[in-house]
């Protein structure tokens, strides 16, 4: 699918997050991890809604440097799902402090 890049909102730098309105995704479930392909890249993605329903996909300036896209560059996307295990290791590598902290913690009390 064909969307059009734009920045993320402020305050979701480096979160490992994108967002697409639901309409332009595979499912609805907000906040899913999914394998996000763009220009022979990929990268795991937590993809969150958007309140716009134009066809647009919200990325940081660090996602859109490693996909080597521009702000309102239309790209050819792809989404994918992810195994549990690839969810887990997002979340055990994830940019968010709070995210990546509470894996770890609980990854701990398995063991």
């Amino acid at each position: 699918m064909s969307l059009i890049v734009a920045k993320a909102r402020p305050g979701e730098a480096s979160l490992d997050l994108a967002r697409v309105h639901w309409s332009y995704r595979q499912d609805d479930d907000n906040g899913a991890i999914f394998m996000v392909l763009i220009n022979g890249r990929k990268r795991l993605m937590s993809i969150r809604g958007d309140d716009t329903n134009e066809p647009i996909i919200r990325i940081d300036q660090a996602t859109r440097h490693f996909f080597g896209v521009s702000e309102r560059e239309e790209v050819t996307f792809s989404f994918r799902a992810c195994s549990a295990l690839s969810q887990f290791l997002w979340a055990f590598n994830s940019s968010d402090r709070l995210t990546r902290l509470t894996t770890r913690v609980s990854s701990i009390s398995l063991i």
